[in-house]
C-alpha cells in the first residue's frame, strides 16, 4: 500500500497557474475592488491597505481569500482604524490564516490581496459608517471573486487562527476517500458562493493543497490525487461532491 506525504511546495501550483494563463480564459478581469492589501515586496514585515480608485496600479492581478472567521478575535478594518490600516501594519498582528495567505500570494508573485475583514469596514450594528460600507461592498462579491486572479481557499480551518497548513504535512493512504463537505469551511454558506464565482482556486484542505480552474481539477502535489469542488447550486444541495485518492 503506497503512502505519500503532502508538503507546502507551491512550484507545481505556480506552474499550473502559469499554464492556465497561457491556455485558458479562467483569469479574472482587470476591474479592482474598492480596497486591496498591498503586500509590497517578499519578506517585508509590513503591509498596507490601499484605496484603488485613482491609484496607478500597473499589475492589476489580485488574490482573494475564502475562509472561516470562527471564534477568534479577528483583525479588522473599522472606521476608527482605517487611517492606521492605510499607513500600514505588521504581519505579527494578523491571524495565521490571513498571514499565511499573504505568504502564499507573495510566493506566487501576486502583490495584491483581498480579505473581507480588512477590505470591508467592520463595526457594530449601530456603526452607521461600517454598515453603509458593508451594504455597498457586499453586493459586489460577484465582481470581487469573479475578477480575482486567484482565490485562496482555507478549507481545512474552522477559525481564522487555524492557518492554511495544519502542523506537519499529512501522510495519506491513496485508497482513502474523504468527503469535501466534511471540511470545516463547508459549514460556511458564504464560501459556496465564493467558490462558484471564482475562475481559479488554490484550495488548502486538511490533507493537502489543490489547484482548480474552470477547465482543470489538478492535485498540486501528486498525480493520483483527485479533487473537485461543487460546480453548481444543484451539486451543493445534493452534497455528492468530494475529493479522493485514485487507486
Amino acid at each position: 500500500m503506497l503512502i505519500f506525504c503532502l508538503s507546502w511546495d507551491l512550484e507545481i501550483a505556480k506552474s499550473k497557474l502559469n499554464e492556465c494563463d497561457e491556455k485558458h480564459s479562467c483569469r479574472g478581469a482587470q476591474d479592482l475592488p474598492t480596497r486591496l492589501l498591498d503586500l509590497g515586496i517578499a519578506g517585508a514585515d509590513r503591509i498596507k491597505l490601499v484605496i484603488t480608485a485613482g491609484k496607478d496600479i500597473e499589475d492589476r492581478r489580485y488574490a482573494a481569500l475564502s475562509y472561516c472567521w470562527g471564534s477568534s478575535t479577528p483583525f479588522t478594518t473599522q472606521p476608527s482604524t482605517l487611517c492606521k490600516r492605510l499607513e500600514g501594519f505588521v504581519l505579527s498582528e494578523v491571524p495565521a490564516t490571513l498571514r499565511e495567505s499573504i505568504q502564499v500570494s507573495r510566493d506566487l508573485g501576486i502583490r495584491y490581496l483581498w480579505i473581507d475583514a480588512l477590505c470591508i469596514l467592520q463595526g457594530s450594528p449601530g456603526d452607521a459608517e461600517a454598515q453603509e460600507d458593508w451594504q455597498r461592498e457586499s453586493v459586489c462579491m460577484n465582481k470581487v471573486y469573479g475578477n480575482a486572479y486567484l482565490t485562496i481557499v482555507a478549507a481545512g480551518s474552522s477559525d481564522c487562527s487555524g492557518g492554511l497548513i495544519h502542523g506537519r504535512p499529512t501522510c495519506t493512504d491513496r485508497g482513502e476517500r474523504v468527503a469535501f463537505r466534511d471540511e470545516p469551511i463547508s459549514r460556511r454558506a458564504w464560501a459556496h458562493q465564493e467558490w462558484l464565482l471564482s475562475g481559479r482556486l488554490l484550495v488548502f484542505t486538511t490533507i493537502g493543497m489543490h489547484f482548480v480552474c474552470d477547465e482543470w481539477e489538478f492535485p498540486a502535489f501528486h498525480a493520483s490525487h483527485a479533487f473537485r469542488l461543487p460546480k453548481s447550486q444543484a451539486e451543493l444541495t445534493k452534497g455528492d461532491w468530494s475529493y479522493s485518492h485514485r487507486p
